[in-house]
């Protein structure tokens, strides 16, 4: 699990503000192509629970997990409810001594090929489980394999890790949120830190007879691409918001659904965002 928190580059750059310019990065840096979690908290208590989430996933479909923050948000001074600890930690697909003790030496499969991408478990010091450890791609026993039928196999496991997660193991909720009534005039798109001047800009601007709704986008990998569909074609009118220069979550929706939000408000001087800057560019669309 690592945690990235984010502030303005490029090298020192802005090293005591906030900043969000690192979500592409986060998704793309790497030696080829290999699935990855990244969660995108917005606030204190999301922060935790995904955090805490991250551990359970990350040895549950031995993958890297990613918890994206930012200077603003690591660095908030909030009172809220005492965190929920009631933890259980998600070994995944690990096997018995009993199991290991089975079999004949030479015979496990650390890389096996699976339905869900992800293969079985030893803890260190089970019988009959030692594995080669290769750099290069590998064949399910650990030793190098180069081919071309069994990289394209590889690939193709390694891949299907996301969406046995997607599929097993995050909702809905736990990677878009629909804030404020579902019919509004206008809907916000943001992720991360915004949330808090967001959803103080939101309630002012319903009690004041304005409809305006907010979009949280909680994970960028995988993508809801679906839901996050079904929200952005209700919309009346949308108003994207974060703070880096290039409109990243934009860009990342775009590919995702195919949807252009045209109409934007980026901050990219260091700065977080002020409710009351939100509630005038809400009023001025």
């Amino acid at each position: 699990v690592v945690v990235e928190g984010m502030r303005p580059g490029p090298s020192t750059g802005l090293p005591t503000w906030t900043d969000q310019a690192d979500l592409r990065f986060v998704m793309h840096a790497s030696q080829g192509e290999f699935p990855r979690l990244i969660f995108l908290p917005g606030d204190m208590n999301e922060a935790f629970e995904m955090t805490l989430k991250a551990f359970n996933l990350a040895e549950k479909y031995q993958m890297i997990c990613f918890v994206l923050t930012d200077k603003y948000l690591g660095e908030s001074v909030q009172s809220v409810e005492p965190f929920n600890v009631d933890y259980k930690a998600d070994r995944g697909a690990l096997m018995t001594i009993d199991e290991a003790a089975a079999m004949k030496p030479g015979e496990y499969k650390r890389f096996e090929f699976t339905e869900s991408g992800v293969s079985r478990r030893a803890l260190p010091g089970f019988p009959n489980t030692i594995y080669a450890v290769s750099t290069d791609e590998h064949q399910e026993y650990g030793d190098l394999d180069e081919s071309g039928e069994n990289r394209t196999k590889m690939v193709d496991k390694r891949a299907k890790k996301l969406v046995t997660l997607q599929n097993e193991s995050l909702s809905d909720f736990e990677m878009f949120e629909l804030h404020g009534p579902a019919d509004s005039e206008l809907t916000l798109i943001s992720w991360g830190s915004t949330k808090g001047p967001i959803l103080e800009a939101l309630e002012v601007a319903n009690e004041g007879g304005l409809k305006v709704n907010f979009l949280q986008i909680k994970t960028a990998l995988p993508f809801a691409s679906e839901g996050v569909v079904k929200i952005l074609n209700a919309a009346k009118k949308t108003l994207l918001i974060e703070t880096n220069s290039e409109a990243q979550m934009g860009g990342v929706i775009r590919e995702k659904t195919g949807i252009l939000i045209e109409n934007r408000f980026l901050r990219y001087d260091g700065r977080p965002f002020h409710p009351a800057e939100i509630l005038d560019k809400i009023k001025s669309l």
